[in-house]
């Protein structure tokens, strides 16, 4: 179904969110990039991004690449939801991240809510994509 030819990626399907942009690569990576404003992530929104990613994935799992610019808010209902709903969809997710805020969230979400899916974050955008190509 995807090319696996790492030379060459295109974006095969575009969704746009009110709060986001989600995209599927023909390599089969989705992609969520969220708007500038995004700063809260409520549990109608994390319904919203699971729809999107089995709708451009034909409900297929998939890795996830997340470039999050901005430090947003979740309450311990999202979290849960995340860690449950959203590991149903995907086979891994890579975060970029470029603040010591973001990365002391992802790590303290990753321990407390042990989601059943790799969650890792990266510096660029190429590492994360490398690492999402294993999944």
């Amino acid at each position: 179904m995807f090319n696996k030819d790492h030379q060459h990626i295109d974006i095969i399907k575009t969704i746009e969110l009110e709060f986001a942009t989600m995209q599927l690569r023909n390599d089969g990576i989705v992609v969520f990039l969220p708007s500038a404003s995004f700063l809260k992530f409520d549990t109608e929104q994390i319904e919203q991004v699971y729809q999107t990613v089995m709708s451009l994935t034909d409900n297929t799992p998939s890795p996830l690449f997340l470039d999050i610019k901005n430090h947003f808010t979740l309450s311990s209902e999202e979290k849960n939801l995340i860690s449950t709903k959203l590991s149903s969809c995907l086979t891994a997710c890579a975060i970029k991240e470029d603040n010591v805020l973001i990365r002391f969230v992802v790590h303290t979400f990753n321990y407390m809510y042990k989601p059943t899916v790799p969650i890792k974050m990266f510096k660029t955008k190429e590492d994360a994509i490398n690492w999402l190509k294993e999944f």
